[in-house]
């Protein structure tokens, strides 16, 4: 939860089909009797979580994309190189702002608990620090995939904006909002990704080389 508690999300209308309280109803002809809602269960959706950024916009970001809700005391905050990072499950977790990758408000400094979604992206995971986390709610798979094409490069945000819990909101791909906001983060994985051609390209040398001497 935003307040970094545990809590358990049922599913009521899965636990009532599969208890069958809730059955098929269909007419003598077959017809589908259950009305519009019926369908809507049925259809594939994706689950985002909603945040709110520090000028009051709103954001979801897909679930596949976060690990974790925390809720962080600034005093845990600590700088190294230049950025902002925490100690967190026993490792160093960069940290980055909401506004440091859509622009506008950034952190005020005005909130003691830091609203935090713990994100990855490759081997690497960062905390998103935001206004508000609002919600965890299920998008339709249909309108996700309707908007997706126009993905801003840069921002990772999506143009046309679409609304979600009463709300205007903008589809947040974090990974790659990341990734060209902060590449500083993704250094060891490029030198690890140059490390593995290399040796490829020399096993595949002295394979020719092999192969010629043969």
């Amino acid at each position: 939860m935003g307040d970094g508690k545990v809590a358990l999300i049922l599913d009521v209308v899965g636990i009532a089909q599969r208890s069958r309280v809730i059955v098929d109803m269909r007419g003598a002809d077959g017809a589908d009797l259950g009305g519009p809602n019926r369908h809507s269960n049925r259809e594939e959706t994706v689950p985002v979580v909603l945040v709110e950024g520090f000028a009051g916009e709103r954001q979801a970001i897909p679930l596949k994309s976060v690990s974790r809700l925390e809720t962080l005391p600034r005093e845990t905050l600590e700088r190294a190189f230049g950025r902002t990072v925490v100690q967190y499950d026993g490792g160093i977790l960069p940290i980055v702002d909401l506004g440091e990758l859509i622009g506008g408000g950034y952190d005020t400094g005005l909130l003691d608990l830091l609203p935090t979604v713990v994100c990855h992206e490759g081997n690497q995971q960062f905390g998103l620090i935001v206004n508000r986390i609002v919600d965890i709610i299920d998008l339709p798979q249909t309108l996700i995939d309707a908007i997706a094409g126009g993905e801003d490069a840069f921002s990772g945000t999506q143009p046309s904006p679409l609304v979600a819990d009463g709300r205007v909101t903008e589809l947040l791909e974090v990974g790659r909002a990341i990734r060209a906001c902060r590449p500083d983060l993704f250094v060891n994985e490029a030198i690890a990704e140059a490390q593995q051609a290399q040796r490829a390209m020399a096993a595949g040398d002295t394979y020719a080389y092999g192969g010629l001497a043969s």
